[in-house]
């Protein structure tokens, strides 16, 4: 870890490729400063770090992340979460940016609220399709109430057609069918370069699961695994990062994100962010259909 004890250090020693080495550095500066944002978890930042080229520096406790946006190609800052002062951390970034085209990546909880507005300067550039969709954890623990109840029918068909599965942890002997699914995933939807990243690096992380509150579970037919999801908590964030089912078996997505709710709820979560829709109109539609509490409205800062 660097400190500003002796000076700032040199910028071309501070950022580093991000690196599984790294986890337990990065969950304790997530875990003592906690952002409603999935930019600022550990399987956003391991998982997708080939994808945007996360670098990251630690300094006096403060965790400055660097990416690359693959479409633009401009370099990408997140406002870090610390104890060095904001003119400090700005200098930093402006420092390691150079003459290159960057900007910073912010966020507000709600966009619609005009307290918040109030201070985001005029040349924040907004990035809808990088907007999170948080709800609140009791919407998926059972899908209750009105609004619910096409998602709570689905969950039901489920129990009452398929009550022989099994659920339980991913373990390491799960772990070569996930990836045999995973495959066979990726092969049944419609490809984007996104979607091709994530299906292919999403068991990056399942050696780390059972670890920094990330955890994960499989469904299982006679054996036969139908489903798996993995996610972690944050604070009072639950991020749900991957669910992957087989739709064959009508309600399989709201066993997973049921299951997965009421084990983060249990882990202290209030909340769940089920990331972003890439700018996809059907999943736009999918997570607006779950009823969002919470948008987390991010934009950029060009520098």
């Amino acid at each position: 870890m660097n400190t500003l004890l002796f000076g700032t250090p040199e910028v071309d020693t501070l950022f580093r490729p991000v690196d599984i080495e790294d986890v337990e550095d990065i969950s304790r500066c997530f875990a003592r400063y906690p952002s409603p944002s999935c930019d600022y978890s550990l399987t956003g930042l391991i998982m997708w770090r080939d994808y945007y080229d996360y670098h990251i520096a630690i300094i006096d406790d403060t965790l400055f992340i660097r990416g690359l946006d693959p479409i633009t190609g401009l370099l990408i800052y997140y406002m870090p979460s610390g104890p060095i002062p904001p003119d400090l951390i700005m200098r930093i970034i402006r420092d390691d940016a150079g003459n290159n085209e960057a900007a910073i990546v912010d966020y507000r909880s709600d966009w619609l609220d005009p307290a918040l507005e109030a201070d985001i300067p005029a040349s924040a550039i907004r990035m809808p399709h990088w907007d999170d969709y948080c709800y609140d954890i009791r919407q998926f623990t059972h899908f209750e109430g009105r609004k619910m109840e096409k998602k709570r029918n689905h969950l039901n068909f489920f129990r009452n057609h398929f009550p022989e599965a099994e659920i339980r942890p991913i373990t390491a002997g799960d772990f070569a069918d996930i990836c045999i699914f995973a495959q066979s995933f990726g092969k049944m939807h419609e490809e984007s370069p996104q979607f091709r990243y994530e299906n292919e690096h999403c068991i990056v992380m399942l050696p780390l699961l059972g670890r920094n509150n990330l955890f994960g579970i499989t469904v299982r037919i006679g054996g036969e695994l139908i489903g798996f999801a993995y996610g972690e908590v944050i604070g009072d964030m639950f991020f749900a990062h991957v669910e992957k089912g087989n739709i064959e078996y009508r309600g399989i997505y709201q066993m997973l994100s049921s299951a997965m709710a009421r084990e983060a709820a249990l882990r202290g979560a209030r909340y769940a962010n089920r990331e972003d829709d890439a700018g996809d109109e059907s999943l736009r539609l999918s997570k607006e259909s779950y009823h969002p509490a919470m948008m987390v409205r991010k934009f950029l800062l060009p520098l």
